[in-house]
């Protein structure tokens, strides 16, 4: 099950907090002196607005910096942040989510899937009566399936009631995502799930999501008409072929307009040396030891060079369209983010419980 990004209750971070209009704005004018903020967010008027829309959902500063981007000159949150706030609310009693393959979706919808359990049933119930209709659906209109068919869900128990929905292929299919180079080729469970719980967010906990219910996510408007995803074919994490990283760039050029001018490379020897240095530090980046004695995730590591481009140059970036100056900045802070403490940690809250959270769901 995907862990959410933990957020700090109100009360924990009433210390940073300013109090007064004066106070955000004289705060606004500090950050704006250091590098610590995106580079779209370096004026004090635009850290003052992000640290106001990041109050009114209950971030400290520093969280709205770090979880509010610019896309297309538009404000947008990160989906982490989405799924962090619904599971601070605590209006989710329990859920379940995940992306089925056909075989499975169908054993569901009979009501002959083994993975039921007395501790599950009215969930599984309730998402087999929805897949059902989807299937139902699908075949009355004739809609002719990807072979690689995927149905990504979500559950949510909410007081005594219980709400899905489901996203699948041959919504992606509609949508132009099906077979789209990036995460949806690559990660295409982690999508389909992320799209079907981020609709069920904003559907049922809207309280939680206050100004957020009807914004798109950053994730989605990369997915939107004019938006541009891009292999960064020399940023590749050298630990195996699967972690391969795609770096994600949204201002496309208007139609009509010029192309940007191509940067400009100093030297062959400069640009190798800047290359091989934005390499040793993905790869270093790859190899912390980020749980326990384990590293990061492929997610986890794509994610957060993704976040790790944004603060630094305020949107997403390909790393064949940095001069050599922007991948050896890029690489430093690659280099100053460090492993999680190993020392063992409070358990966080959780919001599932019960027999269904052990399925492979």
């Amino acid at each position: 099950m995907t862990q959410a990004l933990a957020i700090p209750s109100s009360k924990q971070i009433e210390w940073c907090q300013p109090k007064t209009a004066d106070e955000a704005w004289r705060l606004a004018e500090t950050i704006a002196e250091t590098n610590l903020a995106p580079k779209d967010f370096k004026t004090p008027a635009a850290i003052f607005i992000v640290m106001q829309h990041g109050a009114e959902l209950g971030l400290n500063p520093m969280q709205a910096l770090q979880n509010i981007a610019l896309v297309n000159n538009r404000p947008a949150v990160w989906g982490t942040l989405v799924q962090a706030l619904v599971q601070r609310s605590g209006i989710v009693k329990r859920r379940i989510q995940g992306a089925l393959e056909m075989t499975t979706v169908k054993a569901i919808a009979e009501g002959k899937w083994s993975g039921r359990t007395e501790g599950n049933a009215a969930m599984v119930d309730a998402l087999a009566v929805r897949l059902a209709d989807r299937l139902a659906d699908l075949k009355e209109r004739g809609v002719k399936l990807p072979p690689n068919y995927l149905c990504g869900y979500g559950v949510f128990q909410i007081g005594d009631d219980i709400h899905v929905q489901v996203f699948d292929s041959a919504h992606a299919q509609t949508a132009g995502l099906l077979g789209k180079s990036g995460p949806w080729t690559q990660y295409p469970e982690r999508m389909h799930q992320h799209r079907a719980v981020t609709y069920l967010s904003r559907d049922t906990c809207g309280a939680a999501l206050t100004g957020l219910a009807g914004q798109p996510t950053v994730e989605e408007m990369m997915d939107m008409p004019g938006a541009i995803d891009v292999q960064a074919d020399d940023v590749k994490p050298p630990v195996s072929q699967s972690t391969a990283t795609r770096i994600y760039e949204m201002n496309a050029t208007p139609a009509g307009a010029p192309p940007p001018a191509p940067p400009v490379e100093r030297d062959t020897d400069t640009k190798a040396t800047a290359a091989a240095r934005l390499k040793a530090a993905i790869a270093r980046l790859a190899s912390l030891p980020w749980h326990g004695d384990e590293p990061m995730s492929v997610d986890e590591h794509r994610d957060l060079v993704t976040r790790t481009i944004v603060d630094v140059f305020g949107e997403p970036k390909r790393a064949a369209a940095m001069s050599p100056d922007e991948r050896m900045k890029l690489a430093a802070a690659l280099d100053a983010i460090e492993a999680p403490p190993q020392a063992a940690a409070e358990p966080e809250p959780e919001v599932d419980a019960g027999p269904e959270d052990k399925t492979n769901f």
